[in-house]
């Protein structure tokens, strides 16, 4: 089985490259739920088994909510597609301003609603202040499967 492992900076670039390999693996930050990207690289997988995995700011914990990212963004790719969550972080000073807006505007609404359920005390939580929780055992998981494809 031919593994190539590459970060696809310009997918056009790298399509005939995805085409020759038997396992593709897929790897983006959330964006208000979306995983960026994705969308983009859905064209260019062609029948190859294909791993995803996410990064956010949302504790792993939160199960709900990461089940809801899972299920919104692997709708297009059926459900044999073995999905990740990795805990990771927020870093403020590496935002633009629109998303530095948008979530302060997030922040806010959230803090404002009377009977926040635990989800959202987290996600409040999660995007007050920078911070990282990401931990280099946490992929553990995926390497596993990638050794058993």
């Amino acid at each position: 089985m031919k593994k190539t492992f590459l970060l696809v900076a310009a997918l056009a670039a790298t399509s005939t490259l995805l085409a020759q390999d038997d396992l593709v693996i897929y790897g983006a930050g959330l964006m208000a739920g979306k995983m960026n990207g994705l969308k983009d690289f859905k064209p260019y997988i062609q029948g190859q088994k294909t791993i995803i995995y996410a990064t956010g700011a949302i504790s792993k914990d939160a199960t709900e909510i990461v089940d809801k990212i899972k299920n919104d963004n692997l709708s297009q790719f059926g459900k044999d597609v073995p999905f990740y969550y990795f805990e990771a972080g927020l870093d403020y000073d590496k935002l633009g301003f629109f998303s530095k807006k948008m979530l302060k505007m997030m922040y806010n609404s959230l803090k404002k609603k009377t009977d926040k359920t635990a989800e959202e005390i987290g996600m409040m939580e999660a995007i007050a202040h920078s911070h990282n929780y990401a931990k280099e055992s946490d992929i553990l998981p995926l390497i596993e499967t990638v050794k058993q494809s």
